[in-house]
């Protein structure tokens, strides 16, 4: 977990050193437009993945579950899971995704340009890896959790070693001392 006070300047947020500005424009798995200002006055708790994922990916979307079982009526967080492979994870494929896991998780898709935006606004590493002989392909990506203020501000990153009940910890701790 890495937290510290933001610093704020124009563009970016900063936390523990990590700075970025998270704008996305893009589709929710209901195939509405949304912006990362689409949730006024909500954390957001943003998970970058792709659906054909073999593990890290539904492990780190169960721990965000549990995480919103602990916090739900304690703070206002809304999670999001943004593919890093747009060329699998259209609008329809990402509604049957999220369905598996906690029904306030929104799953989020666009065109590869939108993707791009959203993943560099993030810093996320995301690439496609072909394996030899094989027709299919995975997302090798980072596994990180941002937790952003209303104001869009990074507040806290997770790691995916970092426990539900840790995550739960700092998110109520955070969401009650940042206004």
């Amino acid at each position: 977990l890495l937290t510290a006070p933001s610093q704020k300047t124009a563009e970016t947020s900063s936390v523990a050193g990590v700075q970025l500005d998270g704008k996305f424009s893009l589709i929710d798995h209901l195939g509405k437009n949304v912006t990362e200002k689409s949730w006024p006055g909500q954390y957001t708790l943003v998970f970058f993945g792709f659906t054909h994922c073999p593990s890290v990916c539904p492990t780190a979307l169960q721990k965000i579950s549990d995480v919103m079982d602990k916090i739900w009526a304690a703070a206002p967080v809304q999670p999001l899971f943004i593919t890093t492979d747009p060329d699998r994870d259209d609008v329809a494929q990402m509604a049957r995704y999220v369905s598996q896991f906690h029904p306030k998780i929104i799953g989020l898709t666009g065109n590869s340009t939108q993707i791009k935006a959203a993943i560099n606004a993030y810093k996320i590493y995301a690439a496609k890896v072909q394996n030899p002989g094989e027709n299919d392909y995975i997302m090798d990506h980072s596994s990180f959790t941002y937790l952003m203020s209303p104001q869009d501000q990074l507040v806290a990153i997770f790691k995916s070693e970092d426990s539900s009940d840790k995550m739960a910890q700092i998110i109520r701790e955070k969401t009650q001392n940042t206004p």
